[in-house]
């Protein structure tokens, strides 16, 4: 059974997000920030304890930072190293590692084509989430 909210606690106040508002989610050491629309939550717990709480038709892992609610793709870029850019549904970017292809494209359907060099042309700044993580 997959989870259908997080409670947040944020000021001592708590509140509760909806795993379908989510965009994606980060790992930040002992904690996940779930990202909302231009918000952020922390919650205590680890990527992958949190992975396995989520539907895994909807959610997949694309690095060992982040997961990403497969709704909010809408697009593909190549990258560095065999890597790729996820284009969200806000214009965020970010970097879908080659070890997590395959089950990115067998959760989605969206086939990742390799181009050596191809995102040599965007600057670091234009990628920051992406590298910035890595």
């Amino acid at each position: 059974m997959s989870l259908d909210r997080f409670s947040v606690t944020r000021a001592g106040r708590t509140s509760v997000v909806n795993v379908d508002d989510i965009d994606w989610i980060e790992s930040d050491g002992n904690y996940v920030s779930l990202h909302v629309g231009p918000q952020r939550h922390l919650v205590r717990g680890t990527l992958t304890a949190t992975a396995g709480q989520l539907d895994p038709s909807r959610f997949v892992r694309i690095h060992r930072r982040f997961i990403v609610n497969v709704d909010r793709v809408r697009g593909l870029e190549p990258w560095l190293g065999g890597d790729s850019l996820l284009l969200l549904h806000d214009g965020q970017k970010l970097r879908l590692s080659r070890n997590f292809k395959q089950e990115f494209k067998r959760v989605t359907g969206i086939g990742v084509r390799s181009s050596v060099g191809a995102g040599a042309q965007m600057s670091a700044g234009g990628a920051e989430q992406a590298t910035a993580s890595a």
